[in-house]
């Protein structure tokens, strides 16, 4: 019976403990400056910058489409919290949101870091030498915010920098070996890595518009014509429509997720996904 009363005392004791110690991580986190990014590849190397300095937060939760999502009013409560909103400028809720953010919250700085200006494809973190720049784009925004620990920022910055390099060794030790340089798409968000690879990017929706009967037989023949064996769909889009065209094509459907968090992995994934075909 003592036993069974010790072993019992002991685990309430440990669990008093973990709670103390999750207590102090929240009250750590609560403590720290925020700064807001508009989606989760920005958090990814936000945080590498930033270290334990500042709690990066993401307006559009994963899983959401950012052409499309409209903030909460818990959200715009939250990013009223923080003095700075990092974006990539020309998503489609960024254009809409920007201004009625500047408006109904003038203190918060909003900086677009995207390495690409004017009207351009607005995926430009799908690149590992356009994710080298908007790093570089953040960090010249950190400083100004934050410039006692420039020397931190910076060696973090060389760190992310070494780390570029290696992603791109290791995404052209498969890319170099693809037979088959053409590839079918849902939304077309792989402009920038088919252009740095060498790739063929082909798409099925354009503009959030999806194709006429014309268009989507005139596609077909383009992916036969070009042996297309991978069709990437972006896991917030239905699968369906991408697999009758794949099952048209004799293609393979693969979902990605460049919008993750994980987006050293995903840039990783699509390569060699297609150099496996």
């Amino acid at each position: 019976m003592k036993k069974h009363v010790y072993i019992l005392l002991m685990a309430y004791s440990l669990l008093i403990i973990g709670c103390g110690t999750d207590a102090k991580t929240n009250t750590k986190q609560e403590s720290q400056p925020i700064i807001t990014v508009s989606i989760e590849p920005l958090r990814y190397i936000t945080e590498q910058i930033v270290g334990d300095k500042f709690q990066v937060v993401t307006f559009v939760p994963e899983g959401k489409n950012p052409e499309s999502y409209d903030p909460s009013p818990k959200q715009m409560m939250k990013l009223s919290q923080s003095p700075l909103f990092l974006m990539i400028g020309d998503l489609g809720f960024e254009r809409m949101w920007s201004h009625k953010i500047s408006e109904m919250l003038p203190d918060i700085k909003i900086a677009n870091i995207s390495p690409v200006k004017g009207n351009a494809d607005p995926h430009v973190w799908t690149s590992p030498k356009n994710m080298r720049q908007i790093a570089q784009n953040i960090f010249q925004v950190v400083c100004t915010l934050d410039s006692t620990n420039i020397a931190l920022y910076s060696e973090n910055l060389g760190k992310i920098n070494e780390d570029m390099d290696q992603l791109d060794e290791e995404i052209r030790h498969f890319t170099d070996s693809i037979r088959q340089r053409t590839f079918l798409i849902y939304h077309p968000s792989l402009t920038y890595f088919a252009h740095e690879y060498g790739l063929t990017q082909l798409n099925i929706e354009n503009e959030g518009k999806e194709p006429s009967v014309k268009q989507l037989a005139a596609l077909i023949e383009k992916c036969k014509e070009h042996q297309v064996a991978t069709v990437f769909v972006q896991k917030e889009f239905d699968v369906q429509r991408s697999q009758l065209i794949a099952n048209e094509i004799n293609a393979k459907v693969v979902v990605i997720d460049p919008l993750s968090y994980d987006w050293r992995g995903e840039m990783l994934k699509i390569a060699k996904t297609l150099c496996a075909q």
